[in-house]
């Protein structure tokens, strides 16, 4: 049976503030970024903290043992490199 893997956002232990997931540089889902919030019901706290859930480009089945697979092929430039190489540092635990 598949399994829809939902996305939402990346938080940083240095800045507290989220960043919003589509606005990284990973695969996009086919049809683009879709808004799942008609499908899913968030709470009063989900809401007021601006949480969008999205779809995911992963594909997930159950009791199926899968290995990676690509999903896509990004190029990155020099300057984005570098703006998600200082995001995974900032994630790290002290």
């Amino acid at each position: 049976d598949p399994v829809d893997l939902k996305v939402n956002k990346m938080t940083s232990r240095a800045t507290f503030l989220p960043i919003d997931y589509k606005s990284l540089p990973f695969c996009q889902p086919e049809g683009g970024w879709e808004m799942d919030n008609d499908n899913i019901k968030n709470n009063l706290g989900q809401d007021l903290a601006g949480d969008r859930i999205q779809s995911s480009p992963y594909r997930l089945k159950m009791k199926e043992d899968m290995f990676c697979q690509q999903l896509c092929i990004a190029d990155l430039g020099q300057k984005q490199q570098q703006q998600q190489q200082q995001r995974i540092t900032d994630m790290r635990p002290s």
